[in-house]
């Protein structure tokens, strides 16, 4: 364990044998999280290298039940990371879009952090996060929400599918996914 000062202009040098552990090198970009009033920094992954990078997770059943834009849901997310049977299709929409021209719905932020980490455990599923925070992230406000809510009785849709189906049609956004659930809206496009 290794102990840091913060200075008066509220910075901390990170110790070599952390930075030579971690393997980050001047330039370097990290998210800063915190979680129950502890900050955390994570490397970023550039997403092409993001394939992957998670190996072992079952792909099948994400969902719990209890200017191009594009939107990727969460299982498109968990098949990149974790290099899933789909990952090559997901690879392709991936790579051909410009990070910040992928929103990310808080919906599937949740998800794939909660998937990972129950799976995986907290490291990985904060990597994960790291890795989606390059893309654009969109909050739920009341917009989305109201339109969520009709989506979901139009279609009879899930509470999170409806969340993350509404939230790429607020932005105009073609949906990638494998949830069946999803597969007969309009702008999405099964995987």
């Amino acid at each position: 364990m290794e102990t840091v000062t913060v200075s008066k202009k509220y910075q901390i040098v990170i110790p070599e044998k952390l930075r030579k552990s971690a393997g980050i090198k001047p330039g370097d970009k990290m998210v800063a999280i915190t979680k129950h009033g502890i900050i955390q920094y994570i490397p970023i992954r550039p997403l092409k290298e993001t394939e992957g990078f998670i190996p072992g997770l079952d792909t099948k059943d994400l969902r719990d039940e209890s200017d191009r834009i594009d939107c990727i849901d969460s299982s498109g997310w968990i098949e990149r990371f974790t290099k899933g049977p789909k990952a090559r299709q997901y690879k392709q929409v991936i790579d051909s879009s410009q990070p910040k021209e992928i929103i990310t719905s808080v919906v599937v932020l949740y998800e794939v952090y909660k998937k990972i980490k129950k799976l995986k455990g907290e490291e990985e599923a904060l990597l994960a996060v790291a890795a989606l925070s390059q893309t654009s992230i969109v909050l739920i406000d009341q917009s989305i929400s109201l339109e969520a809510a009709d989506y979901s009785l139009e279609h009879n849709l899930h509470f999170s599918d409806a969340l993350v189906y509404a939230t790429a049609r607020h932005w105009k956004a073609k949906l990638y996914t494998s949830d069946d659930d999803l597969k007969e809206l309009n702008d999405v496009c099964l995987i």
